[in-house]
């Protein structure tokens, strides 16, 4: 890590942390100057050199090649088993409506997963007859790992759940689960959409079969950007539910690549903007180090909450950076607008009832005791 960096100049390359306390980054993360910068002068090279021709295809293809080495490198896999999306919720349409279900197959989701996958599910339960059952974890007493245990069926095809739960913060044990769901031959679909840019991942050890990520929260990158993990060996099986040019590729060997999910014309560059955020990142410190500053924080905040005599949703020490509490007797909706107008922002989660603040490795103690006294007089 490097130490002698000043925290507050560090801060100053992100310009929506200026004059607020900002605990929103599981919602959205702030974008460094640097990457609008990158942005905009990508922008500005293709109106320059294009935006149409043999030399703006080759850029945009070296572009591809730069962010999925980027997005490999952070999730620890091959580029070839990674795809371009917008977001984690497409990357988890990919994998959700690809699955080629029958009519009675069952579907297995989380009580905690977040409405976007929700919504998938319903749909895909309604037009094709696919049964959708939920397991209760967002009762953190519960054991992740029996509890999926007990509600797999033997008709069971796919199992769809977060590294982290948006509603309460809670870390799944994403190894331990996927040796249960490849134990029973049975698909395993990994929301990351809180875990990638917050923690250390690398999905050749967590040996998952798909893994949807976005650059928009914990990456402080743009919104428009995501990528979309398959293992090596499910790239032919798992079916393509939009096609388009992109989808062509092929590997050395003649196999697909995971660029067969990939559609047409995106906001190519926005690509840059992410490679520079996470270049930043990086330059700051390793994804351990900046895990463990992040860990720090929660922890801090979640004993000042304590202190105060808020409820977290869950205690123990498997979350990250999103803390989720409720104040009993207040009126969470009331509590947020008053914050907002303070100038301290958090937000509400609708399921359950309860603040949720997100704190980065880059969250100060002052900003968390800013929260605290807020509450405090709220």
């Amino acid at each position: 890590m490097n130490q002698t960096k000043n925290l507050e100049e560090f801060r100053a390359q992100f310009p929506g942390l200026a004059k607020k306390c900002y605990f929103n980054f599981g919602g959205q993360g702030v974008l460094p100057k640097k990457a609008l910068e990158a942005i905009v002068d990508s922008y500005g090279y293709v109106q320059r050199e294009g935006p149409f021709s043999k030399r703006m295809f080759g850029w945009l293809q070296e572009e591809e090649a730069e962010t999925k080495k980027a997005f490999a490198a952070l999730l620890g896999c091959s580029v070839e088993t990674l795809a371009l999306t917008h977001n984690a919720t497409e990357g988890c349409n990919i994998a959700m409506w690809g699955v080629e279900w029958q009519r009675g197959d069952h579907m297995l989701l989380t009580d905690s997963e977040h409405i976007g996958i929700e919504a998938i599910a319903e749909v895909i339960e309604k037009r094709l007859g696919v049964e959708v059952t939920y397991a209760p974890l967002a009762d953190h007493s519960k054991d992740p790992l029996g509890t999926i245990r007990s509600h797999l069926k033997s008709n069971t095809k796919l199992v769809v759940l977060s590294h982290v739960l948006w509603n309460t913060g809670r870390v799944l044990p994403i190894k331990e689960i996927s040796a249960l769901c490849r134990e029973k031959g049975v698909w395993l679909l990994v929301d990351g959409a809180q875990s990638a840019g917050a923690m250390p991942i690398n999905l050749r050890e967590l040996d998952v079969d798909f893994y949807a990520v976005t650059a928009h929260k914990w990456m402080c990158g743009p919104e428009g950007v995501g990528a979309f993990y398959v293992r090596k060996a499910l790239i032919d099986k798992l079916q393509p539910t939009f096609v388009g040019w992109r989808g062509g590729e092929l590997d050395s060997e003649g196999h697909p690549t995971a660029t067969k999910f990939e559609v047409a014309t995106s906001a190519f560059p926005l690509l840059a903007g992410l490679r520079e955020a996470l270049r930043i990142h990086e330059d700051w410190g390793s994804a351990s180090e900046r895990y463990q500053l992040l860990k720090e924080n929660a922890d801090y905040l979640k004993k000042e909450l304590v202190r105060i005599g808020a409820q977290l949703l869950c205690p123990s020490n498997d979350t990250v950076g999103l803390v989720s509490f409720s104040l009993p007797g207040r009126s969470h909706a009331d509590m947020m607008t008053k914050l907002d107008n303070e100038r301290i922002m958090l937000r509400t989660i609708p399921k359950p009832d309860c603040l949720r603040a997100s704190v980065h490795y880059f969250s100060t103690r002052d900003e968390i005791g800013r929260l605290i006294g807020a509450l405090t007089r709220t």
